[in-house]
């Protein structure tokens, strides 16, 4: 049975998603040219908004008009897959979030960011092997960064294998000793 992120979970995911679409939307509409810049901030911040308000469908349908202007922006690829995730379209997810990391090669500065969202998009699916073939292609590429080896160590302890889980909340603390997730699982 696909398993559900935790409140706290989702709710700093959702400020970290916010965050990140409002950026593109700037970043993207400095890219554009005349009239299409100011159609491009206008229609960006208004799915933004309907995605802060949860309406997915109207946040779904902007990024949509988004990626008809920029195809090539792996943002906004992020953007439909995380609508779609929210939605429980686990499937339509992945393909998004496949189809961002396909536009740099799999290989671009944030190809471990999405790797780790396609790895939550799994687990909440009910594939925990295959999510966690995503988060180690996500620790490979940036094994750095401490909340993916939580979200790995918590989906280990999930399947009782703490043994894993502890190697994993062991080495997020060793990179970020005051993440208090990191102490939590």
């Amino acid at each position: 049975e696909p398993r559900m992120a935790s409140t706290r979970g989702l709710g700093l995911w959702l400020l970290l998603v916010t965050l990140s679409c409002s950026v593109f939307v700037s970043e993207a509409a400095k890219k554009a040219k005349g009239d299409s810049k100011a159609d491009f901030q206008k229609i960006g911040n208004k799915a933004v908004s309907d995605f802060q308000s949860g309406k997915l469908d109207e946040a779904f349908e902007g990024f949509r008009k988004l990626q008809d202007m920029d195809p090539k922006n792996m943002e906004l690829w992020i953007a439909t897959g995380q609508v779609m995730q929210m939605r429980g379209q686990y499937l339509e997810a992945i393909d998004e979030y496949n189809h961002a990391i396909s536009i740099d090669g799999g290989h671009g500065a944030r190809a471990w960011d999405v790797y780790a969202k396609m790895a939550e998009t799994l687990q909440a699916a009910g594939d925990g092997k295959q999510a966690i073939d995503a988060y180690d292609l996500s620790i490979r590429m940036k094994p750095t960064e401490a909340s993916t080896h939580i979200l790995r160590g918590n989906l280990w302890q999930q399947s009782d294998n703490y043994r894993k889980s502890l190697a994993d909340f062991t080495r997020a603390t060793e990179l970020e000793p005051s993440h208090s997730n990191a102490w939590s699982g």
